[in-house]
């Protein structure tokens, strides 16, 4: 007896996941989203770990159906240029405490780093440039890998493998490999395998760099950024094109013939199909081959004759309906939300007045600046990467600051605006009231650093003072001062001056 209570026992307080179905929720629940229900799908989510979200399976389907959207749709590839258009590119400028040195650095660096032979292995890309193709890449197919090589001069280079390249070694551990990718157990990036050509080869983590974003901490790689729009994506290409194949087809019968009850069907002379001779051509009524129809003899502005009871109709399509436009929209205003940039920058602006264009940018400037700090890391890891290459091979002396690796001003591209005028004008006012910076004002406008710029200027102003004494004029009798501004004395100081007697 006491072996049927205890057994009784167990079945009410037993374990409740036995009890009941996982799918079941708990009647206390009181989120009803948490709740399966008839009155709506239920969504299903393989998952809760992050690090498993994405197989390789799925991820390379993502890449094809992602690569074929950019080849073949305008808009798809048109979101994604433009967007790598916005961000645009960097230009790196040391900023140490020995200004002899950053100059030298530069001027290296530019012009070692503007040629495609030495710093692309494949050479294809250049400082420039390159960074504009890992935006395009990560914007297709979520991530590229960049790996930090040598020449045999000891010069910095780099290597570039697509996303499909990334696959895990042969015979290797599930546990620490995954879709290419080598962590530990938080989840680190150790290494990287590649394929090239018949290998798979191991990289470490140090030597090379994953361009991407992360949306998660579990995330092995980076999530592609197009995978909420391909299904949207296709579904707008599909419909255009039935829609486009519908109104081909419709285009063929202009004129339909209609006939009112009661008419004789019988064909009268002056139809549509009677024989109509042309010269040097017999007509017999039994030659069906040498008759022809109406339409191969009236030109434009003719009206045929009809039969009895018989008019002619002109087809009209009204495709594409209204509705259809505005559901289209819809579908790619979802698009652009996932994406990050607003429709109407990242597609059409067509309808938007001044205020709402400030409003739209200013609201893209933000995603701009999420994807400028990923080319950020990357500028910043290859100029450390190529400046110790050189101080190495004894081309270029070591920095006298200590910190030297923390020095660096990345400079980006102008900010987008509609008021270029307005607020050029108001950063002059700013910069002559001491308000603002010449190194802001330069980052804004034209992109360049503010002692090249300061240079640049020191050096015109040198070379016209120059011109206008060979000439015989002041400086203010050739350039005139802007409108509100006091004429300075260009006259050159004396080297000391003159002590006054007491």
């Amino acid at each position: 007896m006491s072996r049927r209570r205890k057994k009784k026992s167990n079945s009410k307080t037993g374990n409740p996941s036995r009890l009941a179905p996982p799918a079941l929720a708990p009647k206390s629940e009181i989120y009803d989203a948490a709740r399966p229900s008839t009155r709506r799908g239920s969504i299903q989510w393989s998952t809760l770990e992050t690090s498993e979200e994405l197989s390789s399976y799925s991820r390379a389907s993502l890449i094809r159906s992602a690569r074929w959207l950019f080849a073949n749709v305008g808009f798809v590839k048109g979101l994604v240029k433009n967007s790598a258009m916005l961000v645009g590119w960097k230009t790196a400028n040391a900023q140490t405490t020995d200004g002899a040195w950053n100059a030298a650095r530069d001027l290296a660096f530019a012009t070692k780093n503007q040629n495609r032979a030495t710093f692309d292995v494949s050479g294809k890309f250049n400082f420039k440039t390159a960074q504009k193709m890992l935006l395009t890449r990560s914007l297709i197919d979520g991530d590229i890998l960049v790996v930090f090589s040598k020449t045999k001069s000891g010069s910095a280079r780099c290597a570039f493998y697509e996303a499909h390249q990334l696959e895990n070694p042969p015979e290797s551990d599930p546990k620490q490999w995954r879709e290419g990718v080598k962590t530990n157990r938080q989840g680190k990036h150790l290494a990287y395998a590649v394929r090239s050509g018949e290998k798979v080869v191991e990289i470490s983590a140090r030597s090379a760099f994953l361009f991407g974003a992360f949306d998660s901490v579990g995330h092995v790689r980076p999530h592609l950024p197009l995978g909420h729009a391909i299904t949207n994506a296709l579904d707008v290409t599909e419909t255009r094109g039935f829609l486009k194949l519908g109104i081909k087809n419709s285009s063929l019968f202009g004129v339909v013939s209609e006939q009112s009850a009661g008419s004789n069907p019988n064909r009268a002379v002056g139809g549509m199909e009677t024989a109509v001779p042309l010269p040097g051509r017999l007509v017999t009524k039994d030659d069906g081959e040498n008759k022809i129809k109406t339409a191969e003899v009236f030109d434009g502005g003719q009206i045929p004759e009809t039969r009895p009871g018989e008019k002619l109709t002109v087809l009209t399509d009204g495709r594409p309906h209204p509705n259809m436009m505005t559901f289209e929209e819809a579908l790619l205003r979802d698009i652009c939300h996932g994406w990050g940039l607003p429709y109407e920058v990242a597609l059409s602006m067509i309808k938007l007045t001044g205020p709402a264009v400030r409003f739209v940018m200013s609201f893209a400037e933000q995603w701009i600046e999420d994807r400028q700090e990923q080319l950020d890391e990357f500028d910043r890891r290859f100029w450390v990467f190529d400046t110790a290459c050189e101080i190495e091979s004894g081309r270029l002396e070591a920095p006298s600051d200590p910190a030297w690796m923390q020095k660096l001003k990345l400079t980006k591209r102008r900010s987008l605006t509609i008021d270029r005028g307005k607020e050029g004008k108001q950063r002059l006012d700013e910069l002559e009231s001491g308000a603002g910076t010449l190194a802001d004002f330069c980052e804004e406008n034209t992109g360049e650093d503010w002692r090249d710029h300061v240079d640049q200027v020191v050096a015109e102003h040198k070379y016209k003072v120059k011109k206008c004494e060979e000439s015989g004029f002041s400086l203010a009798q050739v350039f005139r001062p802007r409108q509100g501004t006091a004429t300075v004395d260009d006259s050159a100081p004396d080297s000391k001056p003159e002590e006054k007697e007491e």
